[in-house]
């Protein structure tokens, strides 16, 4: 998964294949977190985004779907415990996917 200029690129090199997933909102934000795993239940890759709103400062966290090339919004956070997220790393345990938190900062 690759964050550039307000767009994911989710690319696969054995298959060489890549995907671009716009951003819901036209413009994510200051602060952004987002990870990347595997749902075996549904037989899907998901992309999830958490961060705060430029123009409002509201957050927000959504979930994009690779199998139906959509997002949803699933709610907030608490931002108290936002800081938390930073810098974690994933690991999939159990069919579990703790989700690889990264940060980026946009301007």
């Amino acid at each position: 998964v690759l964050f550039r200029s307000y767009h994911f690129n989710v690319c696969n090199p054995i298959m060489g294949q890549c995907h671009q997933v716009s951003d819901p909102l036209g413009n994510f934000g200051r602060k952004l977190i987002y990870g990347f795993g595997f749902v075996s239940s549904k037989d899907d890759y998901r992309l999830f985004v958490g961060g705060l709103q430029r123009r409002s400062s509201e957050n927000f966290v959504y979930v994009y779907s690779l199998r139906s090339k959509e997002w949803k919004k699933i709610g907030a956070f608490d931002e108290g415990k936002f800081s938390i997220l930073w810098g974690g790393r994933g690991v999939l345990v159990n069919e579990t996917l703790h989700w690889d938190i990264s940060q980026v900062w946009t301007s």
